[in-house]
């Protein structure tokens, strides 16, 4: 059971009216950001719910899924870009891919996700949270749910509240 809760980061913390969005910066730690913020593409409700999906996987499973620690570094090789990579690996799959390239429009960061796409091979394979051993099915249902690539298939707060893990 959970008997206190602490907010953090309130500086990047910014009202979004319902229907809106805002685009063109990489708000929050790049731990728990979603793939659209970090292609500073439209971030929205969808975008806090991936992110607390991530936060519900620490609080489970005491892991931050996306933390890249010096020792995982190669030298050139930037933090943000294992964490894209976790983030397809764990949580694309074909349809979610394409609809998050979709929302990107005409974003330069489109590229940046294919490439790291097509970098998945049978020596780097894929990762999908949903075949996770250890991990409740329940539980897995309702991450991937929360995770679709595709901001505008995840589901929303009241769906994932109505989830029967919860």
């Amino acid at each position: 059971t959970i008997g206190k809760v602490q907010l953090g980061d309130l500086e990047d913390a910014v009202y979004i009216p319902p229907g809106s969005c805002m685009r063109g910066k990489q708000a929050g730690n790049w731990m728990w950001r979603s793939p659209e913020a970090h292609a500073r593409g439209k971030v929205n409700k969808s975008s806090d719910i991936f992110s607390f999906a991530l936060v519900c996987i620490y609080v489970v499973h005491k892991r931050v899924i996306f933390a890249v620690s010096d020792d995982e570094l190669d030298e050139g090789i930037d933090r943000l870009a294992i964490v894209i990579e976790r983030q397809i690996s764990y949580f694309a799959d074909k349809d979610g891919f394409h609809g998050f390239l979709e929302c990107l429009d005409d974003n330069p960061w489109a590229a940046v996700f294919n490439i790291t796409l097509n970098g998945f091979n049978q020596e780097n394979p894929v990762r999908p949270f949903s075949l996770w051993k250890g991990v409740d099915d329940d539980f897995k249902s309702l991450i991937c749910a929360m995770t679709n690539f595709d901001p505008r298939r995840r589901l929303t707060a009241r769906e994932a509240l109505a989830h029967k893990w919860f």
